[in-house]
């Protein structure tokens, strides 16, 4: 019994034909099959074989019991005018697929007369409908461009995750809806539950997520790391208490790439819109340095030690936090041509959310790791949200970019220079392996 993952009483009405067919479904290949006949007649007819020609018929008694390989092709009528045929099948998982096994794999009491919704990866009592919590359960916040798409379609793979009608909602930053923003101080216990409602009605399933109350899904939207000052307030007013996953990237390839992906002319132009063209004539070295400008003039950073009038990557610099608030206000909140630099000052951009919430909510994974071992970063990924690990069918990385512009090697070790006292600050935050030269690459 301990290695029983699926139990179904099947029954089959009278004049019925199931034709000719091959499963398919999560089980199949992760497990065998037992028939046990329990009512049966004279007039049912099994056939089975490898191809539909080679099928041949076979007799199943009551009581007798056999393994079948439901991926090969098999024929089911029960052409009896009254009686019924019933089965009972049994999925059991050997050694190979330890995830599908007890006691990992909730058990639930039945009671006469109780019914069950079933899909292939769930099944719930009908009157468990409407009870689970609202979408989405999970969040992926960040950081864009490092590699949150392929971690959220990774996780999608799991039997117990549907995906939303979009990856990134933006419902916390630039899809708020404006007459109830919080910022406002009307936000009543009511208007925050509405809120809720409608970020879960605007983008997930509503009735799968009402009739399967176990299946969960997630909203990835990279953006909202560097928008704490919209999505945590938020957040907090709608009272949410769930997991959520930062990934990171060494900060030098995850501008290159931010970079590209702007000036990337092959888009569409709902695509152009969100990413922004203030960037489309520039190289990444002009845009660096016009924001380490600006942010210079903020006072988030200040130069040490430095005769320059014009601020240089290749300086060192500090961190005044408390100015952050102030930059955030500045960002365009429209599309992403902005912030080159500062979306790769990770630890900054964490504090405030490791503050608000607890680090306990929070799982960061390093994008350079997802890329040497998926299926290792991903089942971290899954345990974090509450789920048991699934294998991954597929590690296919998704979102990636080809054909990047070439880069000035003088400007990448500026970068490398600019971001490596930021990275130690990030490695003691996180316990980290602390980075001991100007180089980022020990760390990523």
């Amino acid at each position: 019994p301990s290695r029983v993952a699926r139990c179904l009483l099947a029954s089959m009405p009278p004049r019925t034909v199931i034709p000719v067919h091959h499963d398919s479904g999560y089980w199949v290949a992760r497990t065998h099959r037992i028939h046990c006949a329990i009512n049966t007649n004279d007039n049912v007819v099994f056939r089975v074989g490898r191809t539909a020609s080679s099928m041949q018929r076979f007799k199943l008694d009551a009581g007798r019991v056999v393994e079948l390989n439901n991926q090969a092709k098999h024929y089911v009528a029960n052409l009896d005018p009254t009686l019924f045929r019933t089965h009972l099948i049994l999925d059991y998982a050997d050694n190979a697929f330890p995830e599908l096994l007890p006691p990992i794999i909730p058990v639930a009491q039945l009671c006469i007369g109780d019914r069950l919704v079933q899909t292939r990866r769930t099944v719930a009592l009908v009157t468990e409908r409407g009870t689970g919590p609202l979408a989405p359960h999970f969040l992926i916040i960040g950081a864009q461009k490092a590699g949150t798409t392929s971690l959220y379609e990774y996780l999608a793979q799991h039997p117990l995750i549907i995906k939303g009608k979009r990856r990134e909602t933006h419902f916390l930053d630039w899809r708020w809806p404006s007459h109830q923003d919080f910022d406002k101080d009307k936000m009543l216990q009511q208007s925050s539950t509405q809120l809720r409602k409608r970020w879960h009605t605007t983008f997930y399933d509503v009735e799968n997520h009402a009739t399967h109350p176990t299946l969960m899904a997630g909203d990835s939207t990279p953006s909202y790391l560097l928008a704490s000052h919209l999505a945590i307030p938020r957040l907090k007013a709608m009272d949410f208490h769930g997991p959520m996953i930062v990934m990171l990237r060494n900060p030098v390839a995850r501008a290159l790439s931010h970079y590209a992906m702007i000036v990337d002319t092959n888009c569409t132009p709902a695509q152009r819109k969100t990413r922004g063209t203030e960037w489309l004539n520039a190289s990444p070295a002009e845009i660096a340095n016009a924001e380490l400008q600006f942010l210079v003039r903020k006072g988030l950073l200040k130069p040490i030690k430095t005769q320059q009038t014009v601020p240089k990557l290749s300086d060192t610099y500090d961190l005044d936090p408390s100015k952050l608030q102030s930059v955030l206000a500045d960002l365009p909140n429209s599309h992403g041509s902005h912030s080159l630099l500062l979306r790769g000052l990770y630890a900054l951009q964490l504090r405030p959310w490791l503050q608000a919430f607890g680090s306990e909510r929070f799982l960061v994974l390093k994008c350079e790791d997802m890329a040497r071992n998926p299926r290792g970063v991903v089942d971290r990924a899954q345990r974090h949200i509450g789920l048991r690990e699934h294998p991954l069918d597929s590690i296919e990385p998704h979102n990636t970019r080809p054909n990047k512009p070439p880069y000035d090697p003088a400007f990448i070790a500026a970068l490398q220079a600019f971001y490596a006292p930021f990275d130690r600050d990030l490695a003691q935050l996180l316990h980290w392996q602390q980075v001991s030269s100007s180089s980022t690459t020990s760390m990523w």
